[in-house]
């Protein structure tokens, strides 16, 4: 399916132990729109994979006040498509996003 993609061998191994991430993801739902997890790179105003592979250029970024820390909310077009998400740059790159109607 077009807009599609879901990222693997998501491992790294430090001092002999090895981890797993379950990577980047964009996959569509019952109701239409697609829903996944990828990573946003701010200096570079991209978001990427889990390897840090370019996905999209962010297109706007807006802050708020969370209930824990400062959200940040993203938009980007990836293949025609325009998604929106938010997530806390204070804990994790990771940002949950859904496309719009």
């Amino acid at each position: 399916m077009e807009n599609t993609f879901v990222e693997t061998d998501c491992k790294f191994t430090h001092d002999g132990q090895t981890f797993e991430s379950g990577g980047s993801y964009l996959l569509p739902c019952t109701d239409g729109r697609m829903r996944g997890v990828v990573y946003v790179n701010n200096s570079k105003r991209s978001v990427t994979t889990w390897h840090g592979e370019h996905i999209a250029s962010l297109d706007t970024t807006s802050t708020y006040r969370g209930n824990f820390c400062t959200m940040r909310r993203i938009t980007f077009t990836y293949q025609g498509r325009k998604f929106i998400g938010e997530y806390c740059p204070d804990w994790a790159d990771a940002c949950k996003v859904r496309s719009t109607k």
